[in-house]
């Protein structure tokens, strides 16, 4: 059975509602507004930063099917506040 691993209170410099840079990745280079941050898991939601595709079915008449974008979070280490 595994040891569960305890992370150490990392003081996170990312705060919701900042503006941030993407230093490494496919989006590298690209600003955003913080919309949400995960402090124990060391996540940030970035505005229009890491989209993907989600194919959603059809569900009744009233809500159609299609693609939806949507926002991935991204590692606090890759970003930079502005």
């Amino acid at each position: 059975m595994r040891k569960k691993v305890k992370i150490k209170n990392l003081k996170l410099k990312i705060k919701k509602g900042q503006t941030v840079r993407v230093l490494s990745g496919k989006d590298a280079g690209k600003t955003g507004k913080v919309i949400r941050v995960w402090p124990k898991k060391l996540l940030a939601l970035v505005e229009g930063v890491n989209q993907y595709v989600k194919h959603v079915k059809k569900r009744g008449k009233e809500q159609p099917g299609g693609m939806v974008t949507l926002d991935r979070p991204l590692a606090t280490s890759k970003l930079q506040v502005i």
